[in-house]
């Protein structure tokens, strides 16, 4: 097995220190702790770390941040920070910063980004059967596929890359839209410009308005002071709009005239902004439905259609699941200090089985559970989630009942996803923010869950 990662943590606030230290002990990471700036490039002079954490003031994580680069480029630097605009963040991002996350923060996140930084360091177990089920040949980045729909996929993001030609990716939730924006980027000749991306479902009409064109000082109640947009941050670069579908006629008005004129009017603003940014977006609905019903604009559409990839659902490309049990085992071997070769074909014959509603992400999920509590060196039909372990009979009488029990546990996860959403947001009168922490799930997540159930927070702020 590999060596643990080493990770650094800088932080000045006892709290933290602590809780950073029972969440890396609990993964089983080398890692050292130091308080101040001083004690941090101490380190990094003398050490090698492939993370650094820091949550000082700023200006120390600025001088962290750039020394750490400096040093040793291919360290990963996150930073636990409490600035929220995206102007602060994406100043972090351009100094070279991995990633962020706001304070306060679920440590679980922490540990997935912590897990993410590694994994683009190839910080796996080297298991030579696991590898040999892994051929360079089916990886694209980080798309990973053999099927002849993915080929496919992988061909048209080779076709586009080295173009300008606006790209709009369709597939379900969880088919790794995001991956594919990622991928082309770092194929174009913008790959050594910002890559950013924006959710537009994670935020309400106005704030995405004035978050992707910035603002003028005094063009509302609170605006002390000029802000850029993402827009602007992403010049030279590459925009990625997840979920299109979702913006207001306004902002779409507004992108519109981005894309034809590559300028647009800040919020309160009176001069034009140029900008230079290729544009990709993503949607998991029908566009052309939207136009139908009036909430989305067609001359938009056709600019955003330009060069269309469409994703296939995991239930439409099975073949690929074998690739991704195999993939998922090397991540979580690793980070879970287990050592599991392989899956039987009894386990294997359910997971092809099943219909993988939330697709690649589902898979993922549903691997880490399994993997976490397996004991044995092949994972088998019992270490699976009940669910899928009834996928295993054949017979049509089973898959009859099979499918009845998973829409009954379908409809009862939904009941109480529901009435639990309906009764926090109840509690903190409509506000999102204090009721996705209180929740301790992610803002865009929560927007997600409530958008699905029709909530309306504005209706709770009585």
């Amino acid at each position: 097995m590999s060596e643990k990662a080493n990770i650094l943590v800088v932080s000045s606030e006892p709290h933290t220190r602590e809780l950073l230290f029972n969440a890396l002990r609990e993964e089983d990471y080398s890692f050292s702790l130091v308080p101040d700036s001083y004690g941090a490039l101490t380190k990094i002079k003398k050490e090698k770390f492939e993370v650094v954490i820091t949550n000082l003031p700023y200006v120390n994580n600025i001088e962290i941040l750039k020394a750490t680069k400096k040093i040793t480029p291919k360290t990963k630097v996150i930073i636990l920070t409490k600035f929220t605009t995206i102007e602060t963040t994406l100043k972090l991002i351009k100094q070279g910063a991995y990633d962020y996350l706001k304070e306060p923060f679920v440590i679980d996140e922490l540990k997935i980004l912590i897990r993410r930084a590694l994994r683009e360091k190839e910080h796996y177990v080297e298991d030579k059967f696991i590898n040999q089920k892994l051929k360079p040949k089916n990886h694209f980045g980080n798309l990973i596929g053999k099927s002849e729909v993915m080929e496919k996929v992988f061909s048209r993001i080779k076709d586009v890359a080295k173009t300008d030609i606006t790209v709009l990716i369709q597939g379900e939730t969880g088919t790794g839209k995001e991956l594919v924006a990622s991928a082309i980027h770092k194929l174009s000749r913008r790959k050594n410009k910002p890559f950013l991306q924006i959710n537009c479902a994670a935020l309400t009409e106005s704030l995405l308005e004035s978050e992707l064109f910035g603002y003028e000082k005094g063009a509302f109640t609170g605006a002390v002071n000029t802000k850029l947009g993402i827009f602007c941050a992403a010049d030279k670069g590459t925009l990625f709009l997840d979920e299109i579908s979702e913006t207001s006629p306004s902002v779409q008005a507004k992108i519109l005239q981005v894309m034809e004129h590559k300028e647009f009017l800040p919020v309160g603003g009176t001069k034009l902004t140029k900008v230079d940014v290729r544009l990709i977006t993503a949607t998991n609905k029908n566009l052309k439905k939207s136009i139908e019903e009036g909430k989305f604009r067609k001359d938009l559409y056709y600019r955003l259609n330009v060069f269309p990839i469409f994703i296939p659902p995991l239930r439409e490309r099975r073949e690929d699941i074998p690739l991704f049990i195999y993939y998922f085992l090397r991540e979580h071997n690793h980070f879970l200090n287990k050592h599991i070769k392989g899956i039987s074909e009894d386990a294997l014959e359910c997971l092809l089985k099943y219909s993988w509603p939330g697709n690649v992400r589902e898979l993922e999920n549903i691997l880490l559970q399994v993997v976490t509590s397996c004991k044995k060196a092949v994972i088998n039909v019992d270490d699976l989630p009940e669910y899928l372990r009834l996928l295993k009979t054949s017979s049509k009488e089973s898959a009859s009942y099979v499918l009845s029990f998973k829409k009954a546990k379908q409809e009862t996860i939904e009941s109480f996803e529901k009435k639990y959403l309906k009764n926090i947001l109840s509690k903190y009168k409509g506000n999102v923010s204090r009721a996705a922490k209180a929740a301790q799930i992610t803002r865009p997540f929560f927007y997600e869950k409530i958008k699905k159930y029709g909530l309306a927070p504005k209706e709770l702020r009585k």
